[in-house]
């Protein structure tokens, strides 16, 4: 009798590809934020003063949804990581192995590698793709 995998909870998957969406979207009805400068016009870390640079503390040590735990003692800085406030010849957190996702509300996400909050319509330099969108 072979092994079967375990299941990854699809919930929580459907909830982070449907904001992403539903923000990817939203970004392309408007080429202007509320204050009239256009994405291109942006600072390039205009998100980072809206992310904290701490998690709460129930995700310091959370599984991504790949199921790779967080170790807070093995992280890098946003800035170590490459942040960047937007996406990536279409990588973005949203789609990558390291998210762990959060349904608290003024919570961004977390990622496994990099400290603090981020964004699931970001990227940074270890991106790699969730083993979901593989299969």
């Amino acid at each position: 009798m072979a092994d079967n995998p375990p299941k990854v909870p699809r919930r929580p998957i459907l909830q982070t590809i449907t904001t992403a969406s539903v923000v990817g979207v939203t970004g392309c009805l408007g080429d202007a934020d509320q204050e009239g400068e256009s994405p291109s016009e942006r600072a390039e870390g205009w998100c980072l003063e809206e992310l904290s640079d701490e998690v709460p503390e129930e995700f310091e040590t959370m599984e991504s949804v790949d199921g790779r735990e967080r170790d807070p003692d093995d992280i890098v800085t946003r800035e170590e990581a490459g942040y960047v406030c937007r996406s990536e010849n279409g990588q973005l957190c949203a789609n990558c192995t390291f998210l762990i996702t959060s349904n608290r509300s003024g919570f961004a996400a977390a990622c496994t590698e990099v400290s603090g909050e981020i964004r699931t319509t970001d990227w940074c330099g270890l991106y790699q793709p969730a083993e979901r969108l593989e299969e």
